[in-house]
């Protein structure tokens, strides 16, 4: 039930209040000072003419694609209410109701996301959010530092105009080995309209030699502590960084970073931090395509991002402006240039990637979701392993979520610097077809997925996944199967969830 009622340049917005069986809740909003639902309420804001029906609305939509000309291609009425409910005034129903949700919340949610999701907490009447990562990923072991932690730290200032000011800080250390790395970043960003953004990063960090960072620390944890394996391949960098960001019309953007850093080897223990845990422990770097562990070195990079969004749009709220999502693809376009010689790089290459990412909603027959990548480089004078060309693959049971992954493939196997290569993520979501069955009542979703990786005519692989998503809300698992050029089978069940 909908009810909207004329009072001195106000309206009320009623849903969500339980009263007679109606459920209602008060929204206190600015909106029109009349209101006509009869014949005239059609004649008169569907006058194409009348372009000024359109200055009294709150809600402002800002395209350079498109131009409003009517009421009927612009807005209709059930918009504008959900737009005013996001800016609405907190009246005394709300605030019961929001500590309801609140005791609920700290009683079985706050747990879990402290654990396993992480933490987001706000101050709205200061525009001010501080966010820290769940405790499994911050206390972790692993062969090369033993028992480690690493605590994210990200502090977040909004101001009036649109603007925001992001404080990071990084900081992790390996009890056993002693290795220290710490790192700060600062973002600011604004729009006015359009977005713009500029960033600074200095310290130290310890990375993995695959820039996708497919290997969870806390589920190699967990292997290495049951099974003694270790998947985590990783390398000691320090770096200074600085990147800047601007929007040259509404979903085109155009990024630009440039990177310093010195790389350096960091080895296997000589003395495990829990004992016999060294049998099966391979040396600290991918032994697929290395047969020794790479040299110190420096390195300068430039990287340039055009990403478009094609056809797309911002509404404005108040002072804040939002982008509101499009049935067209998102083009991404990056490109890396070394630069030899600079504060003595080593480095000496140029590679190249453009992406196609695309999701089309056929209401109840389902949702497929599509991200394709072409790519390769174009010289190789100077090629270090972590500037490789690298996939999202995985060898655990259990992982962390995403749609463009290999969930069977060893993490370095296909790793190259070839000059093309082609990727191709496929998944459809079925939804229609189970409405009069338990999966449906449940909210469980089955997904089929058809993922290829293409290199040369020696080199390929495809892989095939059948999969339940949305499993008690958090948990998706997945049936795996995989073929390489050789006809070698990569195959096996995961279970995947954000949690890790």
């Amino acid at each position: 039930m909908i009810a909207i009622f004329n009072m001195k340049n106000h309206c009320l917005y009623l849903k969500h209040l339980l009263t007679f069986g109606i459920i209602i809740v008060f929204f206190h909003i600015k909106c029109y000072a009349f209101y006509n639902f009869y014949n005239r309420f059609e004649s008169q804001f569907s006058n194409k003419n009348n372009t000024n029906n359109f200055n009294i609305l709150p809600l402002k939509i800002d395209s350079n694609i498109s131009l409003l000309k009517s009421y009927d291609d612009s807005i209709s009425l059930g918009t504008f209410l959900m737009h005013t409910m996001l800016s609405s005034q907190k009246d005394s129903l709300y605030q019961l109701y929001h500590t309801k949700f609140q005791n609920f919340y700290f009683k079985y949610q706050l747990p879990i996301d402290i654990l396993f999701i992480g933490r987001k907490i706000s101050w709205e009447n200061r525009l001010l959010s501080f966010e820290f990562q769940p405790l499994t990923h911050n206390f972790n072991i692993n062969p090369v530092e033993g028992f480690k932690t690493n605590n994210k730290l990200m502090l977040t200032k909004e101001f009036i105009n649109s603007s925001k000011l992001s404080l990071g800080l990084d900081t992790r250390y390996g009890f056993n080995s002693g290795t220290l790395a710490s790192n700060l970043k600062v973002m600011y960003s604004t729009r006015t309209p359009y977005y713009k953004s500029i960033e600074f990063g200095i310290g130290t960090q310890i990375n993995q030699f695959n820039n996708e960072n497919p290997v969870a620390e806390n589920i190699n944890s967990l292997y290495y502590l049951l099974d003694n394996m270790n998947y985590l391949k990783i390398y000691y960098q320090k770096f200074i960084k600085t990147g800047y960001t601007f929007e040259l019309k509404n979903g085109l953007k155009i990024q630009t970073k440039f990177y310093y850093e010195y790389r350096e080897p960091l080895s296997n223990l000589t003395r495990y931090p829990i004992i016999g845990y060294t049998t099966r422990i391979l040396p600290n770097y991918p032994t697929e395509i290395l047969n020794q562990q790479f040299t110190e070195h420096a390195g300068a990079l430039l990287k340039i991002q055009l990403k478009w969004q094609i056809n797309s749009h911002y509404e404005s709220i108040g002072s804040k402006q939002y982008l509101v999502e499009n049935k067209l693809p998102t083009l991404i376009l990056n490109f890396t240039q070394a630069i030899p010689k600079l504060f003595k790089s080593v480095l000496n290459f140029n590679k190249w990637d453009l992406q196609a990412i695309h999701k089309q909603n056929f209401n109840q027959f389902g949702t497929l979701n599509v991200h394709l990548i072409v790519g390769g480089f174009i010289n190789t004078h100077h090629v270090e392993i972590m500037d490789y060309n690298h996939y999202y693959t995985n060898q655990f049971i259990l992982n962390s979520y995403k749609i463009a992954s290999f969930q069977a493939l060893p993490i370095y196997l296909f790793s190259n610097k070839n000059d093309f290569y082609l990727t191709s993520f496929n998944q459809y979501q079925i939804k229609g077809l189970f409405n009069k069955t338990s999966i449906k009542k449940w909210d469980i979703f089955v997904t089929l997925n058809a993922n290829f990786l293409y290199i040369n005519s020696t080199k390929y692989y495809h892989e095939y996944k059948i999969g339940l998503e949305h499993l008690f809300k958090y948990f998706t698992l997945e049936f795996v199967y995989g073929l390489d050029q050789n006809n070698n089978n990569y195959s096996g069940i995961r279970l995947l969830s954000n949690f890790f």
